[in-house]
């Protein structure tokens, strides 16, 4: 019993970190520390490497700044942890869009509409991604 408490206690210990890290990302987030947010889901992931939520924060943060490829591989990354993360994919169309690589935006975009048919964010952006390149 005290060696399963120890070991319970060793692990929430080592959980603690992990947890700290990645509220102080998001408290960061919402304070618009961009670039310290950025730094803070660096020091996340290398303790979770496996966070697609991680993945696809610090995507967002880099895509705020208008660094879509490092963005884009971060939204990769969570989709190649949870690939039926539609947020992630949407994402990319959005920042394939921002680059003006039409074809990649609609391609991707119509990945996540059929990742999750029920998507109202997703069915918005389709719709008005497929009209804005037919004019």
């Amino acid at each position: 019993v005290v060696e399963g408490a120890q070991a319970a206690a060793t692990t929430n210990e080592l959980a603690r970190p992990k947890l700290f890290l990645f509220n102080l990302a998001l408290t960061q987030e919402k304070l618009y520390y961009t670039a310290a947010a950025i730094e803070t889901y660096d020091k996340y992931l290398q303790l979770v490497p496996k966070s697609h939520t991680a993945y696809y924060n610090r995507g967002h943060l880099k895509l705020s700044q208008n660094k879509f490829d490092d963005a884009i591989k971060d939204f990769e990354s969570a989709l190649e942890i949870e690939g039926r993360f539609f947020d992630a994919q949407n994402e990319i169309a959005i920042a394939h869009f921002r680059q003006k690589k039409y074809a990649d935006a609609l391609k991707d975009i119509r990945t996540a509409a059929e990742i999750n048919t029920t998507s109202k964010i997703v069915r918005e952006n389709k719709n008005r991604l497929e009209a804005c390149i037919r004019s």
